[in-house]
C-alpha cells in the first residue's frame, strides 16, 4: 500500500464530528470542484448544507452507519475531505468512497493521498464491505493512485444535464416529426426494454441509484409496494417501421431533477434514436423541471446533445478487489 503523505498526517486527519464541520465540508466541496456554475452541484451543495445545519454532533455520531466523513486541518481550519458512504439495501454491503476534495490552495501536497491512505486503512475493519469509488475519467492522476491501491476500473458513465433554457435552442434544430414516430410502450416491449436497461445500467453499480427496475414493467401494479412509484414513471416507446428500437422512461421525482432512464440497443442507430425519445420527451410531454440522465459513456453523444441535454462530467466506477494488509 502506498506510504501516506505528508508523513504526520495523523496530526492533522479527524472525524467530521460537528454540523459546523458539516457546512465547512459543503464549503470546500463547491471551491475544490468548482460547483458555483453548476445548477446540479450547487442543487448538492444547498441539500449539504440544509442537512448539516439539521443534525448535531449525537446524531452525527449516530448516522455514521450510513455515513461518515473524515477531514484534514491545517491551522485550524478544513482543507481537505474524504466521505464515506454505507449500503445496507442488499445482502451485501458496500461502502462508497466519495467526496474526495482539497483546498485549491492545498492541492498536490499529498493531502488527498493520506487521507485515502488513512481510510483505507480504517476500512479493514470492515472486510465484509465491497469499496467502491467514482472519479472523474479525465483525472489521470487520481485515477493513477487508486490503482495504486487495488482498484479496478468498472464501466465508465456520462452524466448529463437539461434545463428548460435549452427550449429556445432545440426550437431551432431540424424538425425529426418524434411525435409520428413514438407512442406509449405496450406490454410485448417490457421483455426487450428489461434487457436493454439492465446492459445499460449494470446490476453492480445500481444499489446507488436511486431506482428499481422492477417498478418499471407493465405488471408493478401487481406489487402494492410499487403503487407509490408508478404515477411518477411514464414509458415512451420509438418504432421507426414498426419495429422497437428504444424506450425512454422518466420518472419525476423529490429531488433537485426528474431523472430519464433510455433503454437503447448499442449501434448505429443509437444517436437517432436517442435524439427523437428525448425531443419527444420535452416538446410532447412537456416536464416542468429540470431533466437527469446517466448513460453510458461514450454512447449516443451527439444524440443527446442534439435534444439539447449538456455533458456535466464523465466517471469512471472502480472497485476495490481487495483490501490489502
Amino acid at each position: 500500500m502506498p506510504s501516506p503523505t505528508p508523513s504526520n498526517h495523523i496530526n492533522h486527519i479527524r472525524r467530521v464530528d460537528s454540523p459546523e464541520d458539516l457546512l465547512a465540508v459543503a464549503d470546500l466541496i463547491e471551491t475544490a470542484f468548482e460547483l458555483k456554475g453548476d445548477p446540479e452541484g450547487q442543487a448538492v451543495i444547498r441539500q449539504m448544507r440544509r442537512i448539516a445545519r439539521q443534525r448535531t454532533p449525537a446524531t452525527i455520531r449516530a448516522l455514521r452507519g450510513s455515513s461518515e466523513g473524515f477531514v484534514w486541518i491545517e491551522e485550524g481550519e478544513i482543507v481537505g475531505n474524504l466521505t464515506l458512504m454505507h449500503f445496507h439495501k442488499s445482502s451485501k454491503p458496500r461502502t462508497l468512497i466519495a467526496n474526495v476534495a482539497v483546498a485549491p490552495a492545498y492541492q498536490g501536497l499529498g493531502i488527498a493521498t493520506a487521507l485515502t491512505d488513512y481510510v483505507m486503512r480504517y476500512l479493514q475493519n470492515k472486510p465484509d464491505s465491497e469499496i467502491w469509488l467514482q472519479v472523474r475519467s479525465d483525472n489521470a492522476q487520481a485515477i493513477h493512485i487508486y490503482s495504486k491501491y487495488g482498484f479496478k476500473f468498472e464501466h465508465a458513465i456520462a452524466q448529463w444535464r437539461y434545463s428548460s433554457i435549452s427550449n429556445a435552442f432545440l426550437g431551432r434544430l431540424a424538425a425529426l416529426s418524434p411525435s409520428r414516430l413514438c407512442s406509449r410502450r405496450r406490454i410485448a416491449d417490457w421483455h426487450q426494454q428489461s434487457a436493454w436497461l439492465n446492459a445499460n445500467y449494470p446490476k453492480n453499480t445500481r444499489w446507488y441509484q436511486n431506482v428499481n427496475f422492477s417498478a418499471f414493467s407493465p405488471w408493478a401494479w401487481l406489487n402494492p409496494a410499487n403503487w407509490i412509484e408508478l404515477p411518477n414513471l411514464q414509458h415512451v416507446a420509438y418504432r421507426p417501421e414498426g419495429h422497437l428500437a428504444g424506450v425512454l422512461t422518466w420518472q419525476q421525482t423529490a429531488t433537485h431533477a426528474d431523472q430519464v432512464w433510455l433503454a437503447l440497443p448499442q449501434g448505429a442507430n443509437e444517436d437517432e434514436s436517442a435524439e427523437i425519445l428525448l425531443r419527444y420527451l420535452i416538446e410532447q410531454l412537456k416536464p416542468q423541471r429540470d431533466l437527469a440522465l446517466e448513460y453510458p459513456a461514450g454512447r449516443a453523444t451527439q444524440g443527446i446533445q442534439n435534444a439539447g441535454f449538456v455533458l456535466g462530467r464523465n466517471l469512471d466506477w472502480m472497485r476495490l478487489e481487495k483490501l490489502q494488509p
